[in-house]
């Protein structure tokens, strides 16, 4: 068991650790509060004109819509009241644009090479397929006419086959091949 005197010292040091957490936080709260007055009083004095921006006049912009420029407007950028601020503002957006524009004319560029690359290649095997399917049409050509003479002749054959068997049967002959006695 801890004798009372460490349970008293620890519990008195966890107490003012507390007592301290609480004054940082209030001297934290008072001292931002009033650097703000002092700032504004300050900002009043030395200029004519005081940061009361909404900054919604960048939303509304169809640039919002590329991803270079979105990223550089924000709800509490009140520098765009700041004409050398704006203006620098204004030159890097513009320097992204033009690299942004760059950059897509470049994918374009190298989408349209490989079109003209593939266009060309692909007129290749077309020549080359049509040159085959030609070969083909004039051999099923030659072919055609090589069956139909075979069967102009096949039909020629048989006709004269008929004819040398009518003139057999005439003179006697059998189809067993002997010769038939009259």
């Amino acid at each position: 068991m801890a004798h009372p005197s460490e349970h008293y010292a620890s519990s008195r040091s966890s107490g003012a650790v507390i007592v301290s957490l609480i004054l940082t936080v209030v001297f934290w709260v008072v001292y931002i509060a009033m650097g703000n007055r002092g700032n504004s009083s300050s900002l009043d004095s030395s200029s004519s004109s005081s940061c009361q921006c909404d900054c919604d006049c960048v939303e509304d912009s169809a640039l919002l819509d590329l991803p270079a420029v979105s990223q550089f407007s924000s709800d509490a950028d009140c520098s765009t009241n700041d004409p050398e601020i704006k203006e620098d503002m204004e030159k890097d957006i513009l320097a992204l644009l033009s690299e942004e524009i760059v950059l897509q004319k470049l994918v374009a560029n190298e989408s349209l090479q490989r079109s003209k690359s593939l266009l060309t290649e692909s007129g290749v095997v077309y020549t080359h397929y049509k040159r085959e399917a030609e070969k083909c049409i004039a051999q099923v050509e030659t072919c055609e006419e090589a069956r139909e003479r075979a069967e102009a002749e096949l039909r020629e054959e048989l006709k004269v086959t008929a004819l040398w068997e009518q003139r057999a049967l005439e003179f006697g002959w059998s189809s067993s091949g002997k010769k038939r006695v009259q």
